[in-house]
Order: C-alpha cells, then sequence, then structure tokens
C-alpha cells in the first residue's frame, strides 16, 4: 500500500494530533497553523478535532498528489519531518482503515501536546508564547512597551483539555510528546499520564522535551509516574555549563541540573525503558562552547552520543546563520578542526547532527542574513543592540562579559 500512496502523503494528519501552548492546531510540530485557524478550544472532543473539515481538507490534498500550503517546510523547504514519520508509523500506513471514503479516520496513535506555556526558564531565544516566564518582558525587550497579548497566558488543556481524550482515543494512542513549556510543572501532563491504565501504558512510548529542573510535582515522583509506560525518551535541553549555559538559559542552574540528571541516570539503572538524551541548542552565545560542553558531558554523566544538537534560526541576533561571512568561515574551520578529534564510531549520531550544523553555515549566504534581519525588524522597534541590553537589564547580565563576539554580529 505504501507504493500507491502519492509522495505527497505524510502520515501525520491521518493519525496524530498537534497543538500549541495558544491552542493553534497545526497538521504537525512543523508545519503552520491551519489556514482555516481551528482552535483546540473550539471542540468538544479529540473525534471533532481530527475529523473537523481542515483536517479531511488537507488528508484529501495530499492523497490527490497537491502538497497542502501548511506543509511548505517539508514540500518547498525539503526538511525530512514528512519521511520520517511515514518510516516511523509504517505499519499504521499499511492498515487499510486507516482512512474512510469522506477522509475521516477512526483514531490517532500519535499525540504531540504543547499543553501549556507555563514555563520557569526565560531562554534567550524564547519568548512568551512558549515561555510564561517572559509575559512581562516581551514587550518591553522588543521596544512594544503597550504589547498585550492575553492568549499567551491560556492553558490550551484548560478544565476541560483532557477531558477531550475519550477512552477510545486513550486505548488506541501508541505515542506522546510532551513539550511546553515546561511539561513537569504543568498541571495537565499529570492528568493526562493519569488517564492510562498499566495495561494501556505498557503499549505507549513517552517522549519528553524538559529542561529537568525538577523531578516531583506536588509531592510526586516524577520519574516513578512515568515508569509504567513502555518505553520513556527524557530529552533534557542544556545548552551548556557554567556561566554560558545559564546566560542562554536565565532560570537554568547548572549544580541543579547535573544533581538532576546523576538522579535520573541512577534511576536508569534499575529502570531499563527510560532512555536519557541532552538536546543542546547552538546560538551566537554558546557556538564556541559546543565542544566543551561535549568534552563536560562525556566524560562526567553520558555517552556524548547522547547529545543531539539543534540550531537557533531565529531570532536574528541568537541564529549562527546570521553571522558575516567571515565569522561563519571561521565557525566552519573551528567545527570541523575539533570534529576530526572524535572518534566516528563511538560519536556517529553526535557527529551527523554536527555536521548538519556545519552545512547550515556554508548554505546560509548574504540573502539569508538579510531576511533574518528584515524578519526581525518587522516586529522589533529598536536596535540588536538595545534588545541585547535590555535582556541583560531584565537578568541583571552582561553579554559583553560572557559572549563578547556579538559585538562583531552588530556589525
Amino acid at each position: 500500500m505504501n507504493k500507491l500512496l502519492p509522495n505527497t502523503f505524510c502520515y501525520l494528519p491521518f493519525g496524530s494530533i498537534f497543538v500549541f501552548p495558544n491552542g493553534k492546531l497545526h497538521p504537525c510540530c512543523i508545519a503552520s497553523p491551519f489556514k482555516e485557524d481551528i482552535n483546540y478550544q473550539d471542540f468538544n472532543s479529540i473525534d471533532e478535532v481530527i475529523n473537523s473539515e481542515p483536517y479531511k481538507r488537507i488528508r484529501k490534498e495530499m492523497l490527490d498528489g497537491i502538497a497542502p500550503s501548511e506543509c511548505a517546510e517539508c514540500f518547498i523547504y525539503k526538511n525530512q519531518h514528512k519521511e520520517n514519520s511515514n518510516r516511523e508509523f509504517y505499519n499504521e500506513i499499511g492498515d487499510p482503515g486507516l482512512y474512510n471514503s469522506d477522509y475521516s479516520v477512526n483514531k490517532i496513535v500519535y499525540t504531540d501536546l504543547r499543553l501549556s506555556n507555563h514555563c520557569n526558564f526565560r531562554c534567550r531565544m524564547c519568548y512568551h508564547g512558549s515561555s510564561s516566564s517572559w509575559y512581562d518582558y516581551w514587550g518591553y525587550v522588543m521596544g512594544k512597551p503597550d504589547y498585550n497579548d492575553t492568549t499567551t497566558r491560556i492553558i490550551t488543556a484548560g478544565e476541560d483539555g483532557i477531558g477531550k481524550f475519550s477512552e477510545k482515543n486513550i486505548d488506541s494512542i501508541r505515542k506522546i510528546y510532551l513539550a511546553g513549556g515546561e511539561p513537569f510543572i504543568t498541571p495537565t501532563t499529570f492528568e493526562l499520564l493519569d488517564r492510562f491504565t498499566n495495561e494501556q501504558a505498557s503499549n505507549v512510548s513517552v517522549l519528553v522535551n524538559t529542561n529537568l529542573s525538577n523531578l516531583t510535582y506536588k509531592g510526586i515522583d516524577i520519574l516513578e509516574k512515568l515508569s509504567k509506560f513502555k518505553s520513556i525518551n527524557l530529552s533534557c535541553s542544556c545548552d551548556g555549563y557554567g556561566k554560558i549555559g545559564e546566560y542562554q538559559r536565565p532560570g537554568f542552574n547548572t549544580n541543579k541540573f547535573f544533581n538532576n540528571l546523576e538522579t535520573l541516570l541512577k534511576f536508569k539503572e534499575t529502570h531499563p525503558n527510560f532512555i536519557v538524551e541532552i538536546d543542546y541548542t547552538i546560538s551566537t552565545i554558546n557556538m564556541y562552547h559546543t565542544f566543551d560542553f561535549i568534552d563536560f558531558v562525556g566524560k562526567n554523566y553520558l555517552d556524548s552520543n547522547k547529545i543531539k544538537t539543534h540550531t537557533v534560526t531565529q531570532p536574528f541576533y541568537f541564529a549562527p546563520g546570521a553571522c558575516s561571512p567571515e565569522v561563519k568561515k571561521e565557525l566552519v574551520k573551528f567545527y570541523e578542526d575539533k570534529m576530526r578529534s572524535l572518534n566516528y564510531e563511538s560519536n556517529r549520531s553526535l557527529l551527523n547532527t554536527l555536521v548538519e550544523f556545519v552545512k547550515y553555515l556554508k548554505v546560509t549566504n548574504e540573502e539569508d542574513v538579510q531576511n533574518h534581519l528584515m524578519s526581525n525588524k518587522q516586529h522589533m522597534s529598536i536596535s540588536l543592540e538595545e534588545t541585547l541590553r535590555r535582556f541583560d537589564e531584565i537578568n541583571n547580565t552582561s553579554y559583553k562579559d560572557v559572549c563578547p563576539w556579538l559585538e562583531e554580529i552588530f556589525k
């Protein structure tokens, strides 16, 4: 059946649901919102959501060989997300009952829930839509003192959020992705986990993106709560240690993070269904710190192959691709030289992600830089330097002490 499906087919709109913290529904985590502008709170049940007209419309387009406009990231910009999801859910694709004649579906197997923007960190590359800690500062930092968007306070899965899931939905789910905000301080995270019986949980894989700032919630041992599930992949966000890590992620504490990581790794020794990884996001703040971090983690805590690197693309002043050609050339040489010192066989996964970062530096050109700049100017009314100064004023820090090379980026 897979061979009969058009190249425009992607499993995700057929078997999953993605909810952004402001309630907007998207076909998946990297797609644009549905052009019909549908909101999670406008529906009474998950079945109503997945069989709404926008979902049926996008399924029909895909099966008719039409690339939906919401999915430009894959179809135009060649992201591998579509291919990866099709491979991952191949068995579901082979199910002749995947969809009905009216393009409705009978079940979901994957939920990607950003249940809230509730977060205790104020990461510099984040914003108020994904972190409640940013809410009171966003207008000031952006130079828009009158800015007020009350939707950023909305907890997507509010009083009836988890109640939208029927027992049939719970029984058919095979994979859950939790992010935020910070899912381990969000009440609805635990309401959702509690919906699964031990038997149901034994069929479900859970992936969590967490800042690992806490391992208990209102007396609940979070690791014990998760342990009933088939597998648990904890992707722990950490962009450095010491002053670099704490500068990039205000709220992050080096000692607390690595103490919690030690607790997690100790728990994993008796719970082999846990997978522990670190998500390291490369920005203009920590781009010269990456290999120090890899060495530090690899020697003290975790196989360095468990570090996954990502790259900031927005905002402009934290995007390595927006550096001058001279700085990018220097960065490419720095990374390629350092990568040669890493053993390929024992660091294959890590090196693959670093290779992608170097490719990104090489292909971003002056036009991309200008597009980055213009995109940011559209929502900023102050200079880049002033923006960073206001970041520092709020957090009682100084970029000149931590990452003085930002001066060159301003130029």
